[in-house]
């Protein structure tokens, strides 16, 4: 299970997050936000500007 998720995971190019709005992107622009919420929250917590 872990050998998966971090083969999956390595799709995600890019994290982003606008005035609290997060998206985890694809190589190709995809947003696979709905896919990882977990990973979605987190980055949502953190202490950024």
């Amino acid at each position: 299970m872990w050998r998966s998720q971090t083969t999956t995971l390595w799709h995600i190019d890019a994290g982003r997050l606008d005035h609290g709005a997060v998206k985890l992107l694809t190589r190709t622009g995809l947003d696979w936000t709905h896919k990882y919420p977990a990973i979605a929250a987190t980055v949502t917590a953190l202490p950024a500007r």
